[in-house]
């Protein structure tokens, strides 16, 4: 099966970057509310989960929650999500 040009030229993935006063250890990207956009949670030092729900389609000027985890562990796979 061959490609066409177009389809090789195309980029894989979005970047976009956030920015976060914490080292994250972290992190998920998932629809958590129900709106259809993919929103980010993120755990990590000072402990702390914080949740980005997206507005739109910027990142800049989401909605942030915050709740302290004191307990949590610092670790890469300490955040999943379920459907």
């Amino acid at each position: 099966m061959e490609l066409n040009e177009n389809y090789r030229r195309m980029p894989r993935f979005r970047i976009e970057s956030i920015a976060s006063e914490k080292r994250i250890s972290g992190l998920v990207v998932a629809d958590l509310n129900g709106d259809g956009r993919p929103d980010i949670a993120y755990y990590g030092e000072p402990k702390e989960l914080v949740v980005q729900y997206k507005r739109g389609h910027q990142t800049v000027g989401a909605r942030l929650k915050r709740w302290p985890i004191d307990d949590g562990q610092l670790s890469e796979n300490a955040l999943t999500t379920a459907i």
